[in-house]
């Protein structure tokens, strides 16, 4: 088998595995949800698995993905010989994290633009509808005006009437305003865990080695095991009303690993300079990082913190995911380092 069939099995495996990963907690929730209302104690179950889920982006971010960036930038400076002081890693970090959160602000306006103009057709409504039973209860009062009794009860049944679709209109705008501000939580963390994928399937892709691709393919399984499950929870606790946003979404998201993986073959292709190619590898990654870590706090772990339930579970569940992933980072290096070991010995022994 060559490099390139490898690359496709290894893209559609990364595939099915994270779709599966993803909708796994989508289908959790329909199960222990009645008619779409989960009751207290499951709420507080998939809080707990939310925070968990917390806890692996958490060290993810830091004890994956930057340490990957550092070795990157060292790989770009030894290849260029830029001698240079300057945080540069920090930096591209820096410009992922004002990007995602410029881009929150967009589609808040967008959203917001939207709701101003839906709010300004509804309350027209309400004000058609308020005066309309106005006119009906003063023909009736004009009419019935001897009988002041019937004429008392038609004014109290007129007014609960109007009370009664007011408090209907608002009651939908509530629900109109938080849907508004799932989706936006929710395309914002689609696009940054989108991007973070992108560039995992761009460093499988770019591998031009068997051992290198089945390495990489075998630790990227199991990684991305662990996060589509997190963001399957994350995406299914936010719009969990809208089923086909959901599908769409995890599906996106499934989809950006094997697209990375297939624009890293392409990549590597190109006839184009090394440096060239290691910086641009290097500064989507450090982008890409700056999002990780902008969803991490601001969309998962703060979100949490705001909706606590259970706080003392909610910080275990935290600290059982960071030593998750500390645990699979420890036996990841270990299996690296034998790794490295073995082809040195092979290069000896030719």
């Amino acid at each position: 088998m060559d490099e390139f069939t490898m690359q496709i099995i290894c893209a559609i495996a990364m595939f099915l595995t994270t779709a599966i990963a993803g909708f796994a907690p989508f289908k959790l929730m329909t199960m222990i949800s009645s008619n779409g209302v989960m009751s207290r104690r499951a709420s507080i179950i998939m809080s707990i698995m939310s925070c968990y889920a917390g806890g692996i982006f958490l060290a993810t971010c830091f004890l994956d993905t930057l340490p990957h960036l550092n070795e990157n930038f060292k790989k770009f400076k030894k290849i260029t010989s830029w001698n240079t002081t300057y945080p540069v890693p920090e930096f591209l970090v820096c410009i992922g994290i004002l990007s995602v959160y410029v881009l929150e602000e967009i589609f808040t306006w967008i959203f917001s633009r939207t709701k101003k103009n839906q709010g300004s057709i509804k309350e027209t409504e309400m004000l058609k509808l308020s005066k309309d039973n106005a006119m009906k209860l003063e023909q009736e009062m004009v009419s019935l005006r001897e009988y002041q009794e019937v004429e008392t009860k038609d004014m109290e049944s007129n007014g609960e009437i109007i009370n009664s679709n007011i408090e209907v209109i608002r009651s939908r705008s509530r629900s109109n305003s938080n849907l508004a501000n799932g989706l936006i939580h929710s395309i914002t963390f689609t696009i940054a865990m989108s991007f973070h994928s992108i560039l995992e399937g761009i460093a499988l892709g770019v591998q031009d080695e068997k051992f290198g691709i089945i390495t990489l393919f075998i630790s990227l399984l199991l990684h991305k095991g662990i996060e589509a499950f997190s963001v399957g929870l994350q995406i299914s606790r936010t719009i969990a009303q809208q089923v086909k946003i959901v599908i769409a979404t995890i599906t996106i998201y499934s989809l950006m690993t094997p697209i990375g993986s297939f624009a890293g073959l392409i990549l590597q292709s190109v006839n184009m300079n090394e440096s060239w190619r290691q910086g641009i590898i290097m500064v989507l990654e450090g982008i890409a990082i700056g999002t990780f870590i902008f969803v991490t706090f601001l969309e998962v772990l703060f979100e949490q913190r705001n909706d606590s339930k259970a706080i003392r579970e909610e910080i275990i569940a935290i600290a059982l995911g960071v030593l998750t992933i500390s645990g699979f980072q420890y036996f990841e290096g270990n299996f690296r380092t034998m790794d490295q070991q073995n082809i040195i010995n092979s290069n000896s022994a030719k």
